[in-house]
């Protein structure tokens, strides 16, 4: 049995890389299931918050439905999601952060996004070159600070002597 039922008020904090799109990847969805939203943007990505929630606003959001906060995770952050009206967390950043929200949200609902395990795996028939070139970019794109980013590289035996020289 699925019931698709609104949390009531969710806290949705967005990390500071892509703060446009990891913002409205929360948002939406929040607010299609008819919740409230008190949207907590990065300290870097603050403006971009404000403007995203007045885009929401002018889409026909009511007033009181969505509400950017913005300032420092460790005061603002830390009391929105202690707050006892928060009813639902969702995340994306740091593991330490997420384990540090965690404690401080007993029995909420948690919707989290720390990291990423994400290996470029490499077969004995590929283009090595390209292989090398897509990896150096996935690793190093946006100097890594993406969850996405490449972070260690599988390759069978009969491959990766020849591919470390082409990644070095």
């Amino acid at each position: 049995l699925v019931e698709r039922v609104a949390h009531g008020v969710v806290v949705a904090i967005a990390p500071f890389n892509y703060p446009v799109n990891l913002a409205a990847s929360k948002l939406a969805p929040a607010l299609l299931m008819g919740n409230s939203v008190v949207f907590k943007p990065s300290t870097q990505g603050g403006i971009s918050g404000l403007h995203l929630t007045q885009i929401f606003r002018k889409a026909g959001i009511p007033d009181g439905v969505i509400s950017c906060v913005t300032g420092p995770g460790p005061e603002v952050g830390a009391y929105v999601v202690s707050h006892a009206r928060a009813d639902m967390i969702t995340f994306t950043g740091s593991s330490e952060t997420g384990i540090a929200i965690a404690g401080s949200a007993p029995m909420k609902p948690l919707l989290f996004e720390c990291g990423g395990n994400n290996p470029a795996i490499v077969l004995d028939d590929a283009d090595l070159d390209l292989a090398a070139k897509e990896i150096i970019k996935g690793a190093f794109s946006y100097s890594g600070q993406r969850c996405t980013a490449v972070k260690y590289v599988l390759a069978q035996d009969s491959v990766m002597d020849k591919l470390k020289p082409k990644l070095l």
